[in-house]
């Protein structure tokens, strides 16, 4: 009875671990059904389609599309009624009778103005979209970045591992050498030492996996979820370029230069467009008037005349702007 109880907690123990161990497997299998491999383009392609900022942008086109049609728009006519009763006052006893008058007024804007307005707003749509190819390039930039970064952090834990597992088998040598008496005491703590550290190291790289994989995670707005692989090998480039070239081709070709370009250019517009709005715009009108004892037929001009202020204060700030 003394022998079998022992017994009986060595089998009880055992059970114990292979159930954690059957469950661990579990887990770990789960994970890899459920987790999903990406290769570096579809990580490219989900992060031009997941990212907050392309949304914004992409908006941002829309918008400046929306003034470009405000810009191309003519102004709605100006429509007057006017009904009442009158009567003559040059006849006793007359009656109250009906009256009415309508009008229709149309602004003529000048043609300068609708020129360079148009004309800028254009710009802008081309500076927006500049903008937002410009951002997708300095997004697949950080993605492939976040992507290699991730795949160098796996590769180093890998590394970590292999360590973990020789510097183990050296403790285990070490542990039977002296047990054995071969090897003095110091020799296993010096093993067991360096299973510390290398284990330490081991964490670290577990924990440099975990960081760089939210960094790319976050770069695709999250559409990656928790629980996700990579898969792709480093490879260099073939192709050589001298930094002459790239910069020549930086400054002539990037989209954020364009963008400024764009921007310098809205803005010569806009200074153009102020200076032609000192010139008034026409309202050209037209009057029909039924009265009691009489009908009359009218057109008439309306023009602003720009004696006090000749808009110096937005033709500043436009000036200001472009430059």
């Amino acid at each position: 009875m003394g022998t079998s109880k022992p017994f009986l907690c060595v089998l009880g123990t055992t059970l114990v671990a292979l159930l954690l161990m059957i469950g661990e497997v579990r887990v770990l299998l789960a994970g890899e059904i459920t987790g999903k491999t990406y290769t570096l383009s579809e990580i490219l392609a989900i992060a031009q389609e997941k990212n907050p900022s392309v949304a914004v942008l992409q908006a941002n086109i829309k918008a400046a599309q929306g003034e470009l049609t405000s810009s191309r728009a003519y102004p709605n006519p100006d429509l007057e009624v006017e009904l009442g009763k009158g009567k003559a006052l040059e006849q006793s006893g007359s009656a109250y009778e009906r009256e009415e008058s309508f009008g229709l007024g149309q602004s003529l804007e000048w043609p300068g103005k609708r020129l360079y307005r148009r004309k800028a707003a254009e710009a802008e749509v081309s500076g927006a979209r500049e903008e937002l190819e410009g951002f997708r390039l300095e997004l697949i930039a950080q993605a492939k970045k976040a992507f290699f970064s991730v795949l160098l952090s796996e590769r180093v834990l890998q590394v970590s591992a292999k360590n973990v597992e020789t510097v183990q088998a050296l403790v285990n040598s070490a542990t039977l050498r002296v047990e054995s008496g071969e090897a003095p005491e110091l020799e296993l703590i010096k093993a067991r030492v360096e299973f510390l550290k290398v284990t330490k190291e081991l964490r670290r790289a577990e924990n440099r996996v975990a960081i760089a994989k939210a960094v790319l995670n976050s770069l695709l707005g999250g559409a990656l979820g928790k629980d996700y692989e990579i898969m792709g090998e480093f490879s260099g480039s073939e192709r050589r370029f001298e930094v002459s070239q790239l910069i020549e081709r930086a400054l002539t070709r990037h989209p954020m230069i364009l963008r400024e370009e764009k921007a310098v250019e809205a803005a010569g517009y806009v200074l153009s467009l102020e200076r032609q709005s000192r010139v008034p715009d026409l309202t050209v009108r037209g009057l029909i008037s039924e009265e009691i004892d009489k009908r009359a037929y009218a057109i008439g001009l309306s023009v602003p005349f720009p004696l006090l202020y000749q808009r110096q204060g937005e033709i500043a700030t436009a000036r200001a702007t472009q430059t």
